[in-house]
């Protein structure tokens, strides 16, 4: 998968260089259909040669050889291999990047200046990633979260220290009298049995905030005690991020955990997605660190005031010059971006046009002269008055 970091160094080694960029969709449903792709994409290079064709021969001949590369590297994909999606970027001198992508995306071949990232910006990541937490009286057994299935990580504990507690069979010892209520013993090792268990919890916790990071999301399940102490003990921050998983078995197999996560994961980014867009628009109308709309948002990148750029699906497919320049600016002043789908996707392209922006700081603070002719740029492009 794809990250910012790979995206922004793609962009600053190739911006100045004839790029090839290529991007396949392979999500048919029926398993005869999933090598259409190939035909489709040598179809769509075969169409992009016929459009360069009057371009000067130094310029065909880097695009002839960019296109030997790209179907060098899609030979090299074996038949069986299923995939939404695939990628790829090449110059003349070779192929700077080429991946099978975990979502689809829409297909299309472009050769000029500086790679086409914009279609790509629909299979970033946008958190760090998630973790499950599997608890019990005895353990935890923490998973990470990856595409196609969960990673187990590590299982954390309670033991109990040597010598807590004493068996109630154990010899008695001399000068020692148990007292008229039982043997203190069993006091005993019951109070190592609880330190062992808040030990094992604040382990958990440690790990489990270590491991999501930032932003990542943060998934309990198995008994229902456990669970919900162990989520009691995060942090106020963490417990934003967190989700009991009702009904996950301490028993659960991998694929059973990361099914349950899946549908979780799925319905919780939609709802941040929701709100997130609904914190938007009700910024830009504040006047706050919010703005919405191509030109207004141009405007903001173009002078680095964005934290975080964010789009639909079906605005980089409707404007794509314009979603170029608004990725390719948010790369250039380490802005995040980010692509909304769902409910959230359709608000977003009904009020903004499928784009908005997060301000670092408030509009006031623009170059206005700056501001000015990103507004006019944009206007220009969505063909507005």
């Amino acid at each position: 998968m794809p990250s910012l970091s790979a995206l922004s160094s793609l962009e600053r080694a190739l911006r100045s260089t004839l790029v090839l960029s290529v991007y396949c969709r392979s999500d048919a449903e029926d398993p005869a259909a999933r090598t259409v792709w190939r035909a489709e994409l040598l179809h769509r290079l075969s169409a992009l040669a016929r459009e360069h064709h009057a371009d000067g021969h130094a310029n065909r001949e880097a695009l002839r050889t960019a296109v030997a590369h790209v179907s060098a590297a899609v030979d090299a994909i074996p038949a069986a291999t299923l995939m939404p999606g695939w990628v790829a970027f090449a110059t003349a001198e070779g192929v700077h990047f080429a991946e099978p992508l975990l979502v689809s995306v829409a297909p299309g071949a472009w050769w000029g200046v500086g790679p086409r990232l914009a279609p790509l910006v629909v299979a970033l990541p946008r958190r760090h990633p998630s973790v499950v937490a599997v608890v019990d009286a005895r353990a935890v057994r923490l998973y990470a979260v990856e595409p196609g299935g969960v990673q187990a990580v590590e299982t954390i504990q309670a033991e109990q220290r040597p010598g807590a507690g004493r068996h109630m069979g154990a010899p008695p010892q001399p000068g020692f009298h148990p007292g008229t209520r039982g043997d203190v013993g069993a006091d005993t090792a019951e109070t190592a049995k609880h330190a062992s268990g808040l030990r094992m919890i604040a382990r958990a916790v440690q790990r489990l905030e270590e491991l999501a990071g930032p932003d990542g999301w943060i998934l309990i399940g198995g008994t229902h005690d456990a669970a919900s102490g162990l989520a009691k003990r995060l942090s106020p921050e963490a417990q934003l991020r967190m989700h009991l998983l009702r009904g996950l078995d301490v028993h659960a197999t991998p694929a059973v955990i990361h099914a349950h996560a899946g549908r979780v994961l799925t319905e919780l980014e939609l709802a941040a997605d929701q709100l997130m867009v609904a914190e938007l628009l009700e910024q830009d109308a504040a006047g706050g660190l919010g703005t919405t709309g191509a030109p207004r948002s141009l405007s903001a990148l173009g002078v680095g005031a964005v934290d975080q750029l964010t789009v639909t699906e079906s605005f980089i497919i409707e404007h794509p010059e314009l979603a170029e320049e608004a990725v390719r600016l948010a790369l250039t002043t380490h802005a995040r971006i980010g692509c909304v789908r769902g409910e959230a996707a359709v608000e977003l392209h009904r009020a903004a046009g499928g784009i908005a922006v997060r301000l670092r700081y408030a509009p006031t603070a623009w170059t206005a002269s700056r501001a000015s002719a990103t507004v006019e740029h944009g206007r220009d492009v969505l063909g507005t008055g």
